[in-house]
């Protein structure tokens, strides 16, 4: 029989958040007043992921907050689509030419899609997960994500694009390039703190997407070996607690939320849906023989969302 669990019910959850930006680049915020704000807001890790400038200090590290590398870096093209390419750091393996701190790297000019290419490249060759940004409010097209390669995460989920313009939700990218792709959901902020930050008011673009992580050890080592290794999850406010197969059956617990749904391909899942107003905190789903992965799904009261990464599944 198959046995397979996504975590570790004995290991500690650490709340990320890798997509931010402060006075560094174009953000309002010092980086002082945003780790601040996030240690408050529960957070452990945050990438402050400046446009074109890479960020890696150990200044603001402490017992409970590490400030992790990372950059995002652009290149647009002649329709106005345009690709943001975001790095994250990467110590699962050796790199001898990363990024140093402050290192800027100025924006391409684009001339065929091998231009995008070449930055996925470098930003992996300079000792970086690489992730695709926003790919909806980018007007990304499946067609180019598809013809591009070397690059480990989408953003799922972007805060700042969906309370700015509504392009912030790229579960549709996500599903398409798992038919040909091994990539896993990250969800962020993308914060740039531009109104005023006043507690409980919603248009605010910080603490609306995280990603929730189990570590071996809290350190960048183990930051980075939890993101190789798909232990964690995308997130807009529900919690995942365990993602599993047992033989011919795909189980989840999670937070109490008004809906749970498995997403799977070339099969289309189902959706479950308490009939009274009580909610749901596990589910589970029959194999039907044919799927290649499976995911969840689970949807609160609010319509905020938790995403798993897949599962794969043998013929």
């Amino acid at each position: 029989m198959k046995k397979f669990e996504q975590f570790d019910t004995n290991k500690r959850w650490y709340k990320a958040n890798f997509h931010a930006h402060s006075t560094r680049s174009d953000g309002l915020l010092t980086p002082e007043q945003m780790i601040k704000c996030y240690k408050e807001q529960g957070y452990s890790i945050l990438t402050l992921s400046e446009h074109e400038k890479y960020t890696d200090t150990e200044e603001f590290d402490t017992n409970d907050m590490i400030v992790y590398p990372g950059i995002e870096r652009s290149i647009e093209l002649p329709d106005k689509e345009a690709f943001h390419i975001h790095g994250i750091a990467n110590y699962s393996e050796e790199c001898s030419n990363r990024y140093r701190h402050d290192e800027y790297i100025p924006v391409p000019k684009y001339n065929h899609m091998q231009d995008v290419q070449t930055i996925i490249d470098e930003v992996k060759e300079r000792g970086n997960f690489v992730m695709l940004n926003h790919p909806y409010w980018s007007f990304n097209t499946f067609e180019h994500l598809q013809s591009l390669n070397n690059y480990d995460f989408i953003e799922v989920y972007n805060h700042n694009c969906h309370i700015g313009t509504d392009h912030g939700n790229n579960e549709i990218f996500f599903d398409e390039l798992l038919k040909y792709k091994n990539v896993k959901a990250v969800a962020a902020d993308d914060n740039h703190n531009s109104n005023r930050y006043i507690p409980g008011v919603h248009m605010w673009d910080s603490f609306g997407g995280f990603t929730m992580l189990q570590l071996d050890e809290f350190s960048r080592k183990g930051i980075s070996d939890a993101l190789k290794n798909g232990r964690f999850y995308a997130s807009s406010g529900p919690e995942i607690y365990q993602f599993s197969r047992c033989g011919n059956e795909i189980s989840v617990t999670c937070s109490k939320v008004a809906s749970i749904v498995f997403k799977a391909w070339p099969k289309r899942g189902y959706c479950i849906q308490p009939t009274n107003d009580n909610g749901c905190s596990t589910a589970t789903y029959a194999l039907r023989g044919g799927e290649k992965w499976i995911r969840v799904k689970c949807i609160d009261e609010k319509g905020r969302c938790a995403w798993s990464n897949p599962i794969y599944l043998e013929d």
